[in-house]
């Protein structure tokens, strides 16, 4: 079998979108897992809103990826 017969895998991605309340130590906590995990996550927009007290409205939409084989 040459190289040229095995399909390549394909590239693709799903947008995720959430939003939450939080303090910004404890979203930035939650940030920082989610970069420590090792699915790569892309984040392509994040709105920031101020809240009651110390809290923040966070709404983010993010890209995720994987190989389709």
């Amino acid at each position: 079998l040459s190289a040229a017969s095995f399909a390549a895998p394909v590239l693709d991605t799903v947008t995720v979108t959430f939003s939450a309340t939080a303090s910004y130590e404890d979203f930035v906590s939650f940030l920082q897992d989610l970069e420590a995990n090792l699915r790569i996550m892309d984040i392509n927009h994040l709105t920031v809103t101020a809240a009651d007290g110390n809290m923040y409205a966070f709404q983010v939409q993010m890209q995720t990826y994987w190989l389709r084989q």
